[in-house]
């Protein structure tokens, strides 16, 4: 894990939860930090999914159309080379 910039700021949690992780020694800050980080993954790849699936659908149907450019000059799934 590479050192990155800090800032402070205020959660509300759940008091019980907060006791039981901190009983348990566990590290409150990096466990929200990595909840944050993650959550912030999923959104970009949904909102890059939600950009980019009617391109990808129009490509797919282009190509189920028109076959690939390429087809008979590669080996592999769309040529027989």
């Amino acid at each position: 894990m590479r050192a990155t910039e800090k800032t402070r700021v205020t959660l509300t949690l759940d008091k019980e939860a907060v006791d039981s992780a901190k009983a348990q020694g566990l590290n409150l800050s990096a466990i929200a930090s990595d909840a944050i980080c993650s959550a912030a993954r999923q959104s970009e790849r949904d909102a890059w999914i939600a950009e980019n699936t009617p391109i990808i659908a129009a490509q797919d149907e282009w190509l189920d159309k028109n076959g690939h450019p390429f087809a008979g000059a590669v080996a592999g799934p769309f040529g027989k080379a």
